[in-house]
């Protein structure tokens, strides 16, 4: 039986915190392990000798193909791979697989719309590689994809890794596996933060307009107002894609939310919910208020997504690409208290 190289495609850290979950979960041994990072992701120390390569370091497509070609080459030498990348991710040389894994990278796991989009696209891109493997064959280069008789839209073992019980639960795939992988308070840093409250920063849908910024924050003051904070902590994680100047960023919110201390903080999320240390997640619609309590049994999630949308157009406008309104409401509701 050949040795199984296990590969990973990561490109945030969300995602990292997922295939850490993986590896953890399936008791992968580190030498069997490799990364390829993308968006600039850094490896944590633990990982950091697992590093294959960085792909914001290649600047041209072409190159990042012969690069994945020939370092894969090389270190394949007859072993199998199985191949982990986030939902809707593909890696361009599959020659090398053995096994094909999605894994779960936010909301659309569980959004009957995206859902069904994935699967139409999946198979539109699967009848094109079933006539780029036939072509192939016919050219007796049989072995560039690694073709089998399976019952799936892949020419190879496809599985679908989930974080609950309702992930990918609209897929409808034939002979498709799926998996679900456990956190059980395994932070890649453990975060001191404890029995807190997190405000996250989850303006999204106009971030280069100040007067929507403003229109945001009067909402999430006017929501702050009515939280009974409890002589909790507060603190405060601003998204770096909404505002480009932290320093003005703060002054504004500190003009609005005037009437609480807080701290801001550069910690990742996903660590302060995995450490699971009794802490409130505050926010919008932002994926770590539905992660928040996976990650961690303590943690208590709340949204004011119903909020904003009947008091700001632009971000109604914007959440018609979950279902609207009620459909981002019923998605949250699964693990959210939505206001």
């Amino acid at each position: 039986m050949n040795k199984q190289i296990h590969l990973f495609y990561i490109g945030s850290y969300s995602h990292l915190i997922v295939a850490d979950g993986i590896i953890k979960e399936k008791e992968l041994p580190l030498d069997e392990v490799y990364f390829v990072t993308y968006r600039g992701v850094k490896l944590p120390d633990c990982y950091k000798d697992n590093l294959l390569y960085d792909e914001s370091k290649i600047d041209n497509r072409k190159k990042f193909f012969l690069h994945n070609y020939f370092r894969l080459n090389k270190i394949v030498k007859g072993k199998d791979i199985c191949g982990y990348f986030p939902f809707q991710q593909e890696f361009p040389v599959e020659k090398f697989f053995s096994e094909y894994v999605f894994f779960e990278e936010g909301l659309s796991a569980y959004d009957q719309v995206l859902c069904y989009k994935f699967n139409k696209e999946i198979y539109r891109r699967s009848i094109l590689k079933q006539r780029i493997l036939k072509f192939l064959l016919n050219r007796n280069m049989r072995g560039l994809f690694n073709g089998r008789d399976n019952g799936s839209p892949f020419p190879f073992p496809f599985t679908l890794a989930g974080l609950t019980e309702e992930s990918y639960k609209s897929f409808n795939i034939p002979n498709c596996n799926r998996e679900i992988i456990h956190f059980s308070n395994r932070p890649l840093r453990k975060s001191d933060i404890k029995d807190s409250v997190i405000i996250v920063m989850d303006y999204t849908h106009a971030s280069d307009r100040m007067e929507s910024a403003e229109n945001y924050l009067c909402i999430l003051s006017d929501v702050l107002r009515k939280y009974d904070f409890n002589s909790r902590k507060v603190y405060l994680k601003l998204h770096p894609d909404n505002f480009k100047d932290m320093d003005d960023a703060i002054a504004l919110i500190r003009k609005y939310i005037d009437f609480i201390e807080f701290e801001v903080i550069d910690e990742s999320l996903e660590d302060i919910a995995l450490s699971n240390q009794n802490n409130v997640f505050i926010g919008n619609h932002s994926t770590i208020l539905f992660y928040a309590p996976i990650y961690g049994n303590t943690n208590v999630s709340i949204s004011f997504a119903r909020i904003n949308a009947e008091r700001d157009n632009v971000y109604k406008n914007w959440i018609k690409r979950w279902g609207g309104v009620e459909g981002t409401i019923k998605l949250l509701s699964q693990q959210v208290q939505c206001l």
